[in-house]
């Protein structure tokens, strides 16, 4: 995606013209200060407050490092400072006025404003910029206010800050600002010199060849800049989705970075997004927006064995700006992850990722740990201000939370240790302000995993669905059963009553059926966010009854239609599927097609339905294996078709077409003007690769998928019928099926004379293949049914049974 940085006109000349600093984004109004561009004269009130004493914090910090503490890189100097006891007012000639007030700090990298109270009245403006106002922030307005009054800025490069504030004449409300305390920082990437790096020599970019397949998953990972007291530390989080996928900004870390913390101190904590560096060898970024304050919903104490240090905070604002933030999906599944990466800002730096290929291991019951592994790029590890980042496993999932380790870049074989999240889930206590799980599951779905989204949630929940083809096999057959699901899948878990695996977690698993019988088959996905049976699916039937199916069908997605799919401006001649697989079928006795247009149906065009070999040049279609012409009149359209096969055109070829090889099934349109027909085709890339093919004026064929045809990835609602060779017991079950008499007026008798067929449903066609919908039926006995053809023309109809014993076709003729 491309990066939308939240910069006024004035910094993008300043980088045009080669200056070079962080560009800090926190959301605001834009607009320029009146003070840029009116003279309002120099004599502002300037407030200099005494510095820390940098060297001792750099001797603490010293010491904390080596523990692999709580990064701090600031100290809060406290103050009382108001409009009413401090600044300057200015008035304006359209009535209006302007507070300023300058801030210094004598060495300071950059200077934080930490606000106890925070409230922008309407038509008030507030802007902060640095000495040589390069850097400006805001106008934050009343819609910056948030649901606490405390607020903190992102900080201001320098050790000098000027905060002016404007009204208009026609302010609704009072300003409410209350300055008490700036956070001096004394070190910080964001502050440092371009050629430094201030994260060890061995991390790794996330722009790096390493991150290249966790783009989404970085847009959820911030930087957090965090209040305790009177200090300021720096650790790594990220936000999380929950099962209603509503976009609640729920943001996980650890709970050693919140040790201490009151909820005014995280009123005034700082997110920061999207702070990377734009290339794998920069060594500076940028941020993309950040989000002030927070409110804690649920904490679990840092310790190893009995708790898993876990912090789950939301966020105060979703005003995300053009940013586009990413909810991290989680699984809180207790197998340890094969592989994966951890994304973080060591020491507060651009966003690193760290990669293992060896599976985790248990550290205690409460933790992940790890050993990180030498990429391409280098070998990245964890730092100070790395806690409480996520540790994804390889299904991009978040599994862990950063507690702490003893890995280094000059020991970057010593392991971490990351809190678990199945354990954070409902292990730390009984309540809900020490679990995630009534956060993130608040509608009890049981789910075990939960795939990630993007803001604004706009997707839907993920639905489970599967086909198996075929659905009728011999014994001793095997079935491929395809994931049709919609929405992001994270996991799955099938259930094969009577085959053989009986279950199965791949995507799309092949079964052995070895008894005679009727099978459900059951999918559920993301561990029970969703589930799909679909009862009595499976019919294994005795060896060589020759058992029929119609292949392809369903085809994955959602069915359309499309110019492409007919004779369209470029006078296609024929449209057709390549088929490379049909085992264990030897023939196709009829084909099912989704035409969802056509014209001129009461005219005397005609199409062909055909089957072609792929000996033509480059496997395309060659010679014609078998056809049969269809009138457009007798054509079934739909626009676009949601119906069941059957009521789809259905062909009926003179004679079985026996097939040896791979094939094309297809249809040759009509050319004659004013007869059109278009098929229905499911969308790009719901089948890929792609098999639809099309013939051109001309008579060269081409895949769709060629760059001199549509280059679509999809299938043609084409189903060629397929039954393999009936052996004896074949022909014996079809014998069992008696229709009489033939030819009849109006009352057919059906008798079904075996168990195995007893409990027939059939369906009737004409012989174009449309189905009949009008014919009644009432049983007679057990295994005898009378079917009524008295509103039926007189002609030739088709009686299609399904019956556990396979698929069999029986004719009558009503003649009058």
């Amino acid at each position: 995606m491309k990066k939308s940085y939240l910069l006024i006109t004035l910094l993008v000349v300043l980088f045009a013209a080669g200056l070079s600093f962080s560009s800090f984004a926190q959301v605001g109004n834009g607009g320029t200060p009146p003070s840029f561009t009116q003279n309002l004269g120099d004599d502002i009130d300037v407030i200099t407050l005494p510095a820390p004493d940098v060297q001792a914090l750099q001797r603490e910090d010293e010491i904390a490092e080596q523990e692999k503490e709580l990064y701090r890189f600031g100290k809060v100097i406290w103050t009382d400072l108001t409009p009413e006891n401090s600044g300057t007012w200015t008035e304006l000639p359209d009535g209006g006025r302007v507070w300023r007030l300058t801030i210094k700090a004598e060495g300071a990298l950059g200077l934080g404003v930490l606000y106890k109270h925070f409230q922008i009245p309407y038509g008030g403006k507030l802007y902060l910029y640095n000495k040589d106002k390069k850097q400006l922030l805001g106008a934050y307005s009343n819609a910056t206010n948030l649901k606490g009054e405390e607020f903190a800025n992102e900080a201001i490069r320098g050790d000098e800050v000027t905060l002016e504030y404007y009204e208009s004449g026609k302010i609704l409300g009072d300003l409410k600002l209350y300055i008490h305390g700036i956070n001096y920082i004394y070190r910080s990437p964001a502050f440092t010199l371009e050629s430094e790096k201030a994260s060890g020599a061995c991390e790794v970019n996330i722009q790096c060849p390493e991150g290249a397949t966790w783009q989404d998953e970085k847009k959820g990972v911030a930087r957090i800049e965090i209040l305790i007291g009177g200090d300021s530390y720096l650790c790594t989080g990220s936000l999380v989705n929950n099962t209603s996928n509503n976009c609640t900004p729920y943001f996980l870390s650890a709970y050693h970075c919140s040790e201490g913390a009151s909820a005014s101190d995280l009123n005034q904590w700082v997110f920061y997004f999207g702070y990377e560096a734009s290339t794998c060898a920069a060594t500076t970024g940028y941020y993309q927006v950040s989000i002030t304050g927070a409110t804690k919903k649920a904490e679990a104490a840092n310790t190893v064995g009995s708790k898993s240090d876990m912090l789950l905070l939301q966020l105060n604002s979703t005003s995300f700006g053009t940013y586009v933030p990413y909810y991290n999906g989680w699984s809180k599944a207790t197998t340890a992850s094969a592989n994966g990466v951890g994304i973080h800002h060591p020491a507060g730096d651009i966003k690193k990722i760290s990669t293992y290929t060896s599976a985790l291991t248990n550290y205690y019951t409460t933790h992940w740990q790890v050993i990180w592994a030498a990429t391409v790029t280098d070998h990245g590890v964890t730092e100070g201000g790395s806690s409480g980042s996520p540790i994804f496993n390889n299904s991009s999932l978040v599994v862990g939370t950063l507690t702490g380790g003893s890995s280094y870049c000059d020991a970057p074989n010593d392991p971490d240790i990351y809190g678990k999240f199945s354990y954070h889930w409902e292990s730390n206590g009984t309540t809900s302000a020490a679990q995630l799980k009534p956060w993130l599951d608040p509608s009890s779905t049981g789910a075990t995993t939960c795939p990630g989204i993007a803001y604004p949630c706009t997707g839907t929940s993920p639905v489970a669905n599967f086909s198996g083809t075929p659905t009728t096999v011999t014994v001793g057959g095997t079935v491929a059963f395809t994931d049709l699901s919609t929405g992001t899948i994270t996991s799955r878990s099938w259930s094969f009553p009577g085959g053989t695996p009986t279950s199965s977690t791949a995507t799309n698993p092949s079964v052995v059926y070895n008894t005679v019988g009727d099978y459900n088959v059951t999918l559920t996905i993301n561990g029970g966010a969703d589930t799909e049976t679909k009862t009595n699916y499976i019919h294994v039937v005795p060896a060589g009854t020759g058992g029929c199916d119609e292949l392809l069908y369903p085809l994955a997605g959602t069915m359309t239609y499309s110019y492409m799919n007919g004779n369209n401006s470029y006078s296609d001649e024929a449209k057709a599927n390549y088929i490379s697989s049909f085992s264990p079928y030897d023939y196709i006795q009829g084909v099912y097609i989704d035409f969802c247009f056509t014209t001129n149906n009461t005219g005397s065009g005609n199409c062909t339905v055909a089957v072609w070999d792929d000996n033509g040049t480059g496997g395309a279609p060659n010679t014609v294996l078998g056809q049969k012409v269809v009138p457009i009149s007798s054509i079934v359209a739909n626009l676009p078709s949601t119906e069941d096969i059957a009521d789809f055109t259905y062909v009926e070829f003179a004679s079985p077409i026996d097939i040896t090889g791979p094939f094309y099934v297809g249809v040759i349109l009509p050319t004659t003007a004013g007869d059109t027909v278009i098929i229905t085709s499911n969308a790009d890339g719901e089948t890929s690769p792609g098999i639809a093919w099309e013939r051109w004026d001309g008579g060269a064929w081409y895949a769709y998928t060629d760059a001199s045809s549509w280059e679509q990835n999809l299938a043609l609602a084409i189903f060629p019928d397929m039954c393999e060779d009936a052996s004896s017991a074949g022909e014996f079950f079809a014998n069992q099926i008696s229709v009489y008499p033939v030819p009849s007026t109006d009352i057919v008798f059906v008798e079904l004379n075996n168990d195995m067929i007893k409990d027939a449903s059939f369906e009737v066609f004409d012989s174009f293949g449309r189905k009949i919908d009008g014919i009644s039926s009432k049983n007679i006995t057990d295994n005898k049914l009378q079917l009524n053809f008295n509103s039926c023309a007189d002609g030739i109809y088709i009686i299609h049974f399904n019956t556990p014993a396979g698929k069999f076709i029986k004719k009558v003729s009503i003649i009058r």
